[in-house]
């Protein structure tokens, strides 16, 4: 008997919480199973009954219409009368204990997906059924002497309609995450275009990176081909000067702004397109580029760009060497929380060189993009964490 009072218990209490929480749409996947009243398989309770770690649940809701029960709900003290014939339990809600005569005890339910639930195997158990359960379907049945179907002949029997409505209310699996995007560095290249310049666009194209390319007048001139490409192909084409002469390029403020503009005006004539405004001088611009030098270049409108990483391509001449050492400084930036700005050269070995450090760099959630006017110039006067 007490059994069966506990039953009872949790059955209405779920049903009262019920009313009160807005029923949510089934979210049950591989976890839909079929619950059964003798040789009918209930495909009218809604949500769908599913089972949780290995325990089949109910909706109380549409479960309890296969029961006869009065409810009633005692507002002052927040408890629920439940009431079979001469048997009455009282549930208080306040404290999650029902009440049977002087004895009290502890109640519980599921919530999932803000819809109230039952153990099926619990309440049916309690109120005297026997519970079975097979795989096919999967199928929770409860039964008594009317049911005269075996499992598998109740499976065989709806196992058309069964599989019309997992169809139907099995939700599709959720699309994965987006990929976080890829932060970004910049590869820059310096003193070109010349021979070499072709197999770098080639790697870069196949890579799908975008660079820089501080370019001198007199090698774009020679190779309007390499320059048209690189514009065609997205990337940067910025003004590394004239001479790269110290002594021509810093004679003068005006030198220094006069060489750069040569240097545009070749780059606009090539591509028949906008030229940037971004400019590395040589040799950095520390300390050759003072105020007097910077006031002017700010003034014919030029952003002035240095480097965070610095290869020393022509330093080591080898790639090998080069790699190694532009990685630990990738891996040092990196760590410091700023964006790589990465100084190579058109080299023989550049190719050589990317196959290392964009592997490197990309492993790290980077991916190379241009510099664009609109990015806040980082230089060796101008220093902060670029992102």
């Amino acid at each position: 008997m007490k059994s069966r009072s506990l039953a009872l218990v949790t059955l209405f209490f779920a049903l009262f919480l019920f009313v009160l929480v807005k029923p949510a749409k089934a979210d049950h996947g591989s976890s839909l199973i079929f619950a059964a009243h003798n040789d009918k398989i209930l495909f009218d309770l809604s949500p769908a009954p599913r089972a949780v770690n290995g325990v089949s649940y109910v909706p109380v809701r549409s479960f309890s219409k296969h029961f006869g029960f009065q409810v009633d709900w005692i507002a002052a003290t927040g408890e629920i009368r439940l009431t079979k014939g001469a048997q009455v339990i009282t549930l208080n809600t306040k404290t999650k204990q029902f009440i049977q005569g002087n004895s009290s005890v502890p109640f519980s339910y599921i919530n999932i997906n803000n819809s109230l639930l039952v153990p099926y195997r619990q309440i049916s158990e309690a109120f005297g059924y026997n519970v079975s359960f097979s795989y096919k379907g999967p199928i929770a049945r409860v039964s008594d002497a009317n049911a005269k179907l075996t499992l598998d002949q109740l499976y065989e029997t709806n196992k058309t309609q069964i599989e019309a409505y997992r169809k139907a209310h099995t939700p599709p699996p959720p699309k994965p995450p987006a990929p976080s995007p890829a932060r970004r560095a910049f590869l820059t290249f310096d003193d070109g275009p010349n021979k070499h310049t072709a197999g770098i666009l080639d790697y870069l194209k196949a890579n799908n990176l975008k660079a820089t390319f501080f370019v001198l007048k007199p090698n774009a001139d020679n190779n309007p081909v390499l320059i048209k490409r690189m514009f065609n192909d997205g990337h940067t084409i910025a003004c590394h000067g004239v001479t790269h002469d110290k002594s021509k390029f810093y004679s003068s403020p005006s030198a220094a702004v006069g060489e750069m503009k040569s240097c545009f005006d070749s780059v606009k004539k090539i591509t028949g397109g906008a030229a940037s405004n971004v400019i590395r001088t040589p040799y950095g611009s520390k300390p050759y580029m003072t105020d007097s030098y910077r006031t002017a270049m700010n003034q014919a409108g030029y952003k002035m760009w240095d480097w965070n990483v610095d290869s020393l391509d022509w330093s080591y001449n080898s790639a090998t060497k080069t790699s190694a050492y532009t990685n630990e400084q990738i891996n040092a930036v990196i760590k410091s929380g700023a964006a790589p700005l990465v100084l190579l050269h058109d080299r023989i070995d550049t190719v050589a060189i990317l196959k290392s450090i964009v592997p490197n760099l990309k492993s790290k959630g980077y991916t190379s993009l241009p510099i664009t006017s609109s990015i806040q110039p980082y230089n060796f006067w101008n220093k902060y964490v670029l992102k």
